[in-house]
C-alpha cells in the first residue's frame, strides 16, 4: 500500500468500478498517477475531467493527512493490489480500493462466513444465531464470521461468534474514528481483544449517509464464500446484503421460520424463490460451502465455567433469578450500580454463556 492508492480514493468521480477499471489498465496506483491526461483518455476511457483531477496529484494532500491519522491511531490501510487484501473481496466489480483495519488483518485470510439478518430480532432468530455459530465452532473452528455490528442479528452473531471461540469481523459503515452504534464499544474491543478486526472504506473524515450503509453491505457479502441470513422481515438491509451475495456469485443461504412470522418473512421468500439454500444447521452451512475433510462427528469441549466472577455480575445474577427476565435498565434500577458497571457484567456474562437476551431483555441460559 503507498500514498498512491489512499490519493485515488479521494479523487472525486471515480467509483470503485472505475478504479478497479484504472488498475486493470495501468497495473498500480503509482502508474495511474504517473501516466499523461491524454494517456488515461485513451487507455483507460476516462472522461478528461477526473483524467485532469488525477494528473493534478490534488487529491495527494488529504491522502498524507490520513496517512498520519493512520499512524497516530495504529490503523492500517490495505490496498486491493496487497498481499494482505481478502481475496474473495477482490474479485468483487465494485469492492473498494482501499479498506482500514482495526485489529488483526490477517483475520481476514480466514475462511469466512457472514452472517446478517433483522435490527428488531426474536428469540427464535437469537437461538438460531447461537444454534449456527456454536456449530461452526465445532466444525471448522479457524473460521472467522463477518456481520455488521447492527442491532439484532449482527451483534448476536458477532456475541456468539465469542461465546464460542471465533474471532469475528464487524464491518461498519462509518470511519474508524468511532464504533457505531456507540452501545457495542464494549464487544468491538473484546472482539480486537480475541484476535478479530473492524473493517470499514471510509477515511477518518469520510462522511456517513444513508448509502454508506448500503454499501457497506456490499462488502459484508463480499468478504466470504458464503452469507446467512438468519431472520429477515420482507424489506431491509439483508435483502439488500443478499442482492450482493447473488450479484457476485456467492452462496446464499437463509434460516426458515414459521409461515406466520413476519421476522422470518424474508427468509421464507428467499427459500420459496429458490434464491437461497435452506439451512438449519451448521452442518448445513459446511455442506452448501463445500468444505473439505470436516469431521461432522466432532464436538466442542465442554462450555467454560459460567460461574459469576464479580460483584456486578453476581448481582445481576442474583436479579434474574429472581425476575426471571429484566432489560438492562430495570437491571441499572433495581441493582443500584453505575450505568457503566452494569453494562460492562452484562457483556462479560453474555460472553461466557451465563446470560442471554431474549426478545429485547436479558434472562440465565439454563
Amino acid at each position: 500500500m503507498t500514498i498512491d492508492d489512499i490519493a485515488l480514493t479521494f479523487v472525486e468521480r471515480l467509483s470503485p468500478r472505475t478504479i478497479k477499471h484504472l488498475i486493470e489498465c495501468f497495473g498500480s496506483a503509482e502508474a495511474i498517477f504517473a501516466a499523461t491526461e491524454e494517456e488515461l483518455v485513451e487507455q483507460a476511457e476516462l472522461r478528461p475531467e477526473p483524467a485532469r483531477a488525477i494528473v493534478s496529484r490534488a487529491a495527494h494532500s488529504r491522502a498524507e493527512e490520513e496517512l498520519r491519522f493512520l499512524q497516530k491511531s495504529g490503523l492500517k490501510a490495505v490496498a486491493a493490489t496487497d498481499d494482505d487484501y481478502p481475496a474473495l473481496l477482490a474479485e468483487c466489480p465494485d469492492n473498494p480500493h482501499v479498506i482500514y483495519v482495526s485489529g488483526e488483518v490477517a483475520a481476514l485470510k480466514r475462511p469466512l462466513l457472514s452472517m446478517v439478518g433483522t435490527r428488531e430480532v426474536t428469540s427464535y432468530g437469537l437461538s438460531m444465531c447461537d444454534k449456527l455459530v456454536s456449530r461452526m465452532a465445532e466444525l471448522v473452528p479457524d473460521m472467522a464470521i463477518v456481520s455488521g455490528l447492527a442491532y439484532g442479528v449482527d451483534v448476536a452473531c458477532h456475541r456468539a461468534a465469542l461465546q464460542f471461540g471465533l474471532p469475528t469481523i464487524a464491518v461498519l459503515a462509518n470511519p474508524l474514528t468511532h464504533i457505531y452504534p456507540a452501545f457495542h464499544t464494549d464487544i468491538a474491543r473484546e472482539m480486537l481483544r480475541k484476535g478479530g478486526a473492524i473493517v470499514s472504506e471510509n477515511p477518518s473524515g469520510g462522511a456517513v449517509t444513508k448509502n454508506s450503509f448500503l454499501a457497506r453491505n456490499r462488502i459484508v457479502a463480499g468478504l466470504s464464500k458464503g452469507t446467512v441470513v438468519v431472520e429477515s422481515p420482507p424489506h431491509g438491509g439483508s435483502l439488500s446484503t443478499a442482492e450482493h451475495v447473488t450479484d457476485y456469485d456467492r452462496s446464499l443461504m437463509a434460516a426458515p421460520g414459521r409461515a406466520t412470522d413476519w421476522a422470518s418473512s424474508g427468509c421464507n421468500y428467499l427459500i420459496k424463490s429458490m434464491r437461497a439454500q435452506m439451512v438449519c444447521t451448521g452442518d448445513d452451512i459446511v455442506m452448501e460451502l463445500g468444505f473439505k475433510g470436516v469431521d461432522f462427528s466432532r464436538r466442542r469441549a465442554a462450555p467454560e465455567d459460567t460461574t459469576p466472577t464479580s460483584d456486578a455480575q453476581r448481582e445481576i445474577v442474583r436479579l434474574l433469578k429472581e425476575h426471571d427476565r429484566l432489560g438492562s435498565e430495570e437491571i441499572v434500577a433495581r441493582s443500584g450500580l453505575d450505568f457503566q458497571e452494569v453494562y460492562t457484567a452484562l457483556f462479560e456474562l453474555e460472553c461466557a454463556g451465563a446470560i442471554r437476551i431474549s426478545g429485547g431483555k436479558y434472562e440465565r441460559c439454563k
